[in-house]
């Protein structure tokens, strides 16, 4: 309760201090605006003082010539008023103080209280709490300006009465708390402005006491004016009393509120917790089909909730373990018959190999050239795809489609031409043996055999940051959509971890393509068929780069 009491003591004083700086910072700018608006004046009374009008007209020393002068000194004052609509009085004195002329609202009793000298001077007839006054008068000394245009002796003054208007405006707009009061006082006490009617300013007995008053006081040193900013201590306590009775409310529903909290905080956190940390000790690994029942919508039934989903995907995970399992144990096996299929592979290309040989033999023995280039062709792409591992240089590749080529060009009559493209920069990466030539022979025997006229088959190689990525266009037959499609679903078919590997008879094709590319680099391969029917195909291999020197 003492705290309490403490924590609204603590506030008002903080909203006093507040509301005593507010005010400091407003008396401080209406100063600066005064002096600002003073300045101003003094512009206008130094524009008119230094005149050509004026100066000519305290230098004529005959009557008449005066008079003649007075339409031209007339349409001076009224071009002053219109820059300074608060002048409302104009009067020319000369070096004696002697009123040479007078035009507006120029009172009698203002000379009377001047002492005429050097120094810009500012007076106010007499003034209290209860009469303020109109106007006040500025009397600006004016000295004779030589051809040399230095200043000499005083040869007049200049005197504007202006009205208080623009005073008064300037302390109300600044007026931010009603019961604040801005006064305008010379140093005799008479008041020149206010921004209200003065209540608390007429109490000048007991302003200075601090208890009762914020009292401020900044002196126009320009001017000898004063400037005043006075306000009670109690209207801040009167309109803190609201807040004192707010506070005091607030606190009574705070207590009924922390005593209600308690209770849901039981109901809806504390036992559901102990509920939860029961089931957590009695989970037993032998259940897995054991889950928490709650009804709590907050997050303690969020964390039984997440609990349940947690339980449900540890059993699925066991399950996809043992599947993944399962599927390791198939990709194994895949593996294994592949290296099977390699060998047995190996036994048939050995006796052909030799019988090549014999044909070669006989054809050079009976000048059969063409015979004998195309026995060493196949010698050497029968080496090639027996020996080595399962990786080779990418230039050996190509080597093996040319020797391949050789063929194709005596089978078909040089009708089918192949011809690569490939960076020199690719020369050393390595590959997957025989992934490019199965595409080329499917390019002669499925799009350029039936075709009557030339046939062309382009390879394009190139490295795509970390890929490698080859092109193989030809000019051939094309596929219409359907079997394009049914060739997609091949490859995708091939891309599947659980198939198995392509069998003897599918060793060749794009299928056995698709399935060592997804052995050899999983995903990060990529097969793209493109195909017109009458214009021709092209497929896109991307692979990841490999240079370094493995054989698997």
């Amino acid at each position: 309760m003492a705290t309490f009491f403490l924590l609204i003591a603590y506030v008002q004083q903080l909203l006093l201090n507040q509301t005593e700086y507010n005010l400091k910072q407003t008396h401080q700018k209406n100063v600066e605006t005064i002096e600002s608006y003073l300045e101003d004046l003094e512009a206008v009374a130094f524009t008119v003082g230094y005149s050509s009008i004026t100066q000519k007209y305290l230098q004529e020393d005959v009557l008449l010539n005066r008079i003649l002068m007075d339409n031209e000194m007339r349409t001076l004052y009224m071009n002053t008023v219109t820059i300074m609509e608060d002048i409302n009085g104009f009067c020319l004195y000369d070096h004696n103080g002697t009123s040479l002329l007078r035009y507006g609202d120029y009172a009698d009793k203002y000379p009377s209280a001047f002492v005429f000298d050097s120094k810009l001077q500012y007076k106010s007839g007499k003034s209290d709490a209860n009469h303020i006054l109109e106007n006040y008068l500025l009397i600006y000394p004016i000295y004779y300006v030589n051809p040399s245009r230095l200043l000499g002796e005083i040869t007049g003054y200049v005197g504007f009465t202006v009205k208080v208007n623009r005073l008064t405006k300037i302390l109300k707009n600044s007026t931010i708390y009603p019961e604040s009061e801005f006064v305008l006082s010379d140093l005799e006490g008479n008041i020149i402005a206010s921004n209200k009617t003065l209540t608390v300013f007429a109490e000048s007995d007991t302003l200075d006491d601090d208890r009762k008053y914020i009292n401020l006081q900044l002196n126009i040193d320009s001017v000898n004016w004063n400037l005043s900013a006075v306000m009670p201590k109690g209207v801040v306590a009167k309109e803190f009393k609201p807040v004192i009775f707010l506070m005091i409310i607030s606190g009574i529903i705070v207590g009924m509120l922390l005593v209600v909290t308690i209770l849901i905080l039981y109901l809806h956190v504390i036992h559901p917790i102990h509920r939860l940390s029961q089931f957590m000790r009695t989970l037993s690994t032998n259940d897995p089909d054991a889950r928490l029942t709650t009804t709590t919508q907050n997050e303690i039934g969020t964390m039984a909730k997440a609990m349940n989903q947690m339980l449900d995907q540890l059993h699925e995970q066991n399950e996809e373990l043992r599947t993944s399992e399962t599927q390791r144990i198939t990709l194994e096996l895949a593996r294994q018959q592949m290296e099977i299929l390699a060998y047995r592979n190996q036994i048939n290309p050995h006796f052909l190999y030799n019988t090549l040989e014999c044909i070669r033999g006989i054809a050079i023995y009976h000048q059969a050239h063409e015979i004998v280039e195309i026995c060493q062709a196949m010698s050497r792409m029968l080496r090639y795809a027996v020996k080595g591992g399962n990786y080779v240089q990418i230039k050996e590749e190509i080597c093996y489609i040319e020797e391949y080529s050789k063929i194709i060009k005596y089978r078909f009559d040089q009708r089918i031409t192949i011809e690569w493209d490939i960076q020199e920069e690719l020369d050393r990466v390595r590959i997957i043996k025989l992934c490019l030539q199965p595409i080329v022979e499917n390019s002669v025997m499925h799009g350029l055999e039936t075709k009557r006229s030339i046939g062309k088959i382009l390879i394009t190689g190139y490295m795509d940051k970390m890929n490698v990525v080859f092109i193989i266009r030809d000019n051939g037959a094309g596929m219409d959509k359907h079997t394009l499609q049914s060739l997609y679903e091949t490859i995708e078919k091939a891309y599947q971890e659980e198939n198995e590997y392509p069998s003897v008879e599918q060793h060749i094709g794009i299928s056995n393509i698709a399935r060592r590319f997804f052995l050899n680099y999983g995903s990060k391969s990529l097969i793209h068929i493109e195909s017109t029917l009458g214009v021709g195909t092209q497929v896109t291999l991307k692979i990841p780069v490999i240079t370094e020197d493995i054989n698997v």
